[in-house]
């Protein structure tokens, strides 16, 4: 059995990289509108405010990531449990649950923008770090087995010269300080994985594992109840916290996803060229209702239209993907009133449905797109897809350090035009590079 790959899975990733690595780059300091940024990070002064209802577009970013993740498991996880056996996949899931933990720390303690106490030596530190991660983390077919261990062994030691030099010429390198984003990928994806192989067989029970981890969200906002103090929980390290857990409610419905893909036939029929158009005017509109809190309104639009796309694509086989989208998000705007409106941080069960929701309209578009031969736009996102951790770091560890070294941040810094086309020029530079490296068979594997 091989790995299956879904290229609008791939896209999605892919998709959500371009909108990760643009929204960490483009200018900030309240040079742009409120809807470009976090919806809870505000300009002009970027303080956090978690009182602040509403969602953006790069507040789709990390659901789309996390959900496109839980709809791999199915596709992919098979194959190595026949090639290396149930107890042989076991130990990979753990390997790669605690490489992801490293991967948290070092990304954090190598980011050039985390470490400014290093003066000029910042740019220069993301660069060998990234050069360290890649030899340790690559693998392409023509690599040897020999020179894969040689790759190896330069890797980490050059990454563990650099935490070195941190922590005792800059005493910056603390294990404590780590990536947020990646230690939830981590966590969810060992107890998703895990939830998974208990349930392949069992949707059903599945559902019912997915009842338990809201009832212990829920429970956990009850403050100083029991529940809570479990939830929050956390080692000195800041490395492992039940609490991180409540993002399976879309790790989750993306596993659900995936068996549908794994199992699904093939079907060439026809799609409707405008369910894309569609489905991103329902997109469109349902992030102005939850930003601007005209959520009673952008209901009433959003509705008719999945009505619209739900009766086109009912004797597709993606019915289903684009019903359980409806639903979901149907759900976020119901959900929308309690706890205070939708957030992303401190994250809302509002959130939890309503990006879901989303992935799997956005999947549905997507499989429209691939079936009716767009490859100009499918294969260029799926090939980005495909290298996601390659490309996560890529921006930040590579393109902005050289364009600092070279003095392009500076000279672009000085216009808001200026410091737009350096965005796009670093997001599209990282694109490139990066399905290029995916399109020669050169990934990193955890």
């Amino acid at each position: 059995m091989e790995n299956q790959r879904s290229a609008p899975l791939d896209v999605l990733r892919g998709t959500a990289i371009l909108m990760m690595v643009f929204s960490g780059v483009q200018p900030y300091a309240g040079a742009l509108p409120a809807w470009m940024y976090h919806a809870q990070v505000p300009p002009p002064a970027h303080v956090f405010d978690p009182a602040l209802p509403g969602i953006t577009w790069v507040d789709l970013v990390f659901p789309f990531f996390l959900f496109s993740m839980g709809a791999a498991i199915p596709l992919s996880l098979p194959a190595r449990m026949v090639r290396e056996g149930t107890k042989g996949a076991a130990t990979s899931i753990l390997r790669r649950f605690l490489l992801l933990l490293l991967f948290a720390i070092l990304s954090f303690n190598f980011a050039p923008l985390r470490i400014p106490e290093s003066g000029m030596w910042a740019p220069y530190i993301g660069i060998l770090g990234y050069a360290g991660l890649f030899l340790a983390l690559v693998e392409y077919p023509g690599l040897s087995s020999t020179r894969r261990r040689i790759f190896r062994l330069i890797g980490w030691g050059l990454i563990a010269s650099l935490a070195a030099w941190l922590l005792f010429v800059f005493h910056l390198f603390d294990p404590a300080k780590n990536d947020p984003i990646i230690r939830v990928l981590a966590h969810v994806y060992l107890a998703g994985t895990g939830i998974w192989l208990l349930t392949r067989y069992h949707t059903l029970l599945r559902s019912g594992f997915y009842l338990l981890v809201l009832a212990l969200y829920l429970g956990s906002t009850e403050k100083d109840s029991w529940v809570s103090l479990l939830w929050n929980a956390r080692d000195p390290w800041n490395l492992l916290s039940p609490m991180l857990l409540k993002y399976l409610l879309i790790f989750l419905p993306g596993t659900l996803l995936g068996d549908q893909l794994s199992e699904q036939t093939s079907d060439n029929t026809p799609r409707h060229p405008f369910t894309p158009a569609l489905i991103a005017a329902t997109t469109g509109i349902a992030l102005w209702a939850f930003f601007s809190r005209h959520v009673a309104v952008g209901f009433a639009l959003v509705l008719p239209l999945c009505g619209i796309l739900c009766f086109y694509h009912r004797k597709h086989s993606d019915f289903g993907i684009l019903l359980s989208g409806t639903l979901l998000l149907t759900a976020g705007f119901l959900l929308d009133p309690f706890q205070g409106g939708i957030k992303k941080d401190h994250a809302t069960l509002s959130y939890f449905f309503a990006s879901s929701g989303l992935a799997f309209l956005w999947v549905t578009a997507f499989l429209t797109a691939q079936r009716r031969g767009w490859q100009i736009i499918v294969y260029p996102l799926a090939l980005l897809g495909q290298n996601a951790l390659l490309a996560y770091l890529m921006a930040g560890f590579l393109w902005s350090p050289l364009f600092d070294l070279s003095g392009l941040s500076t000279w672009m810094g000085k216009s808001l035009g200026g410091g737009l086309l350096k965005a796009v020029f670093i997001t599209g530079l990282m694109a490139t590079l990066s399905a290029w490296l995916a399109k020669k068979k050169v990934f990193w594997k955890m």
